[in-house]
C-alpha cells in the first residue's frame, strides 16, 4: 500500500506537535517525552541567585529523577545549625522522594525529606521535609534547566 505525499506530510506534522516541548530556551521539538528527557542524574553546572554566582555551594552535589517519579538530591555539603542554634557544622545529606510534572509540564515539583543524625548527640536524629517547583527553562538530553523566583540551576548530565 501507497501512501501519498499529504500523508506523509500530515504524520511528520503530528510527530513533530506532538514533541514540541515549549520550554523558553529551547529546545523546540524533542523525539524523546519529557520524563524519558529528565530521567536521569543531573549534577549543577552553573547556579546564579539574584545575579550572584553561587555555583560552589552545588559543587558535587547531584539530583536523580527516575521513571515512575522516585527521586534523589545529594547535597555533599549542607550546613544546618543545630540547637540551641549557636553552632553551625556542614554534612553531607541525601534526600528521598518523588518528582512530577506539573502545569501542562511547564514545572516540575519535588517533594523530598532528609535525615540526619546530631553529630554532636548521635541520639537525635533531626528530619526535613522539602518542598520545591522549579519553571523549566530547557530540557535536552544533556542541559535541565530549572528556575524559581531568584535562582536559575543549569545541570548537566552527570558523568563520574
Amino acid at each position: 500500500m501507497k501512501l501519498s505525499s499529504f500523508t506523509w506530510i500530515l504524520a511528520l506534522a503530528l510527530v513533530g506537535l506532538a514533541a514540541c516541548t515549549g520550554f523558553p530556551d529551547g529546545p523546540a521539538i524533542s523525539f524523546r517525552s519529557l520524563d524519558e528527557l529528565i530521567a536521569t542524574t543531573w549534577s549543577v553546572k552553573d547556579a546564579v541567585r539574584a545575579n550572584t554566582d553561587i555555583s560552589a555551594q552545588y559543587a558535587d552535589d547531584y539530583q536523580t529523577f527516575r521513571d515512575g517519579g522516585d527521586y534523589r538530591y545529594f547535597d555533599a555539603e549542607r550546613t544546618i545549625s543545630l540547637p540551641p542554634f549557636t553552632q553551625d557544622t556542614t554534612i553531607a545529606i541525601e534526600g528521598v522522594g518523588e518528582w512530577r510534572f506539573v502545569n501542562g509540564k511547564s514545572q516540575v515539583e519535588l517533594l523530598y525529606s532528609f535525615e540526619y543524625e546530631d553529630p554532636y548527640n548521635p541520639d537525635v536524629t533531626y528530619r526535613e521535609e522539602v518542598n520545591q517547583l522549579w519553571t523549566v527553562a530547557r530540557l535536552t538530553t544533556g542541559e535541565l534547566w530549572l528556575e524559581d523566583d531568584s535562582t536559575v540551576l543549569k545541570l548537566e548530565y552527570y558523568t563520574q
